[in-house]
């Protein structure tokens, strides 16, 4: 069963996003690569996931929440 609304064709993803993901992937935030290619997060997830590409290590995270996480466990040891 499909999960597409009916309402919403399918999008079939070019080559060249394709390639975008695939260079992209692990090294920046999804949430940026979906608003770059104008798709929505779990698409990007899905289609990654598709092409058997999986993030290795720590997410990249914004240095914000970074610096927060530094000055909330700075004494604790």
């Amino acid at each position: 069963m499909s999960k597409q609304p009916k309402d919403k064709p399918y999008i079939p993803w070019t080559p060249e996003e394709e390639e975008f993901v695939r260079e992209c992937y692990g090294k920046m935030p999804v949430k940026e690569i979906a608003r770059v290619l104008g798709r929505k997060v779990p698409m990007v997830y899905s289609k990654a996931n598709d092409m058997g590409l999986y993030i290795k290590g720590p997410r990249p995270h914004n240095e914000s929440l970074l610096q927060s996480l530094r000055d909330v466990y700075q004494g604790v040891r």
